[in-house]
């Protein structure tokens, strides 16, 4: 049989308009004001600099056994991550460039003195401005 609703452009209009909907009443729900597509613009006109400008951390004490996917994993929770580096220079450090602010906001909130594989880390803002 063949679906002929998936064709059809008003209905595919139509549930184009709701996904935005859903999205719309998510960001006022979360407190957002900007829509998404701001918020992932970077250097865009509208919507704050808090979801634009990439904000770099450094993570300190991690264990021999992590490694960048496992920290990545662990990250991704709290917000978007661009860019993992761990420094051959210093044993158990780790840059990290989050997507945005609020990100690396709610990094520094959830994750600072926790324990991650036996050992306590920390996490601080960085002087880099990217990875």
């Amino acid at each position: 049989t063949y679906d002929y609703t998936k064709n059809n452009p008003s209905t595919a209009k139509q549930r184009s308009e709701q996904r935005n909907d859903a999205r719309e009443f998510d960001d006022r729900r979360l407190g957002n004001r900007s829509n998404r597509r701001d918020m992932d613009r970077v250097g865009g006109s509208s919507g704050s600099s808090r979801y634009n400008e990439p904000r770099v951390l450094m993570v300190h004490g991690l264990d021999s056994k992590m490694n960048p996917d496992r920290l990545f994993n662990i990250l991704c929770m709290y917000g978007d991550v661009n860019k993992i580096k761990f420094l051959a220079s210093k044993r158990g450090v780790a840059l990290v460039e989050m997507k945005n602010q609020v990100g690396s906001e709610n990094t520094l909130t959830h994750l600072n003195r926790v324990k991650v594989l036996g050992q306590s880390i920390s996490v601080s803002q960085s002087k880099h401005r990217e990875v």
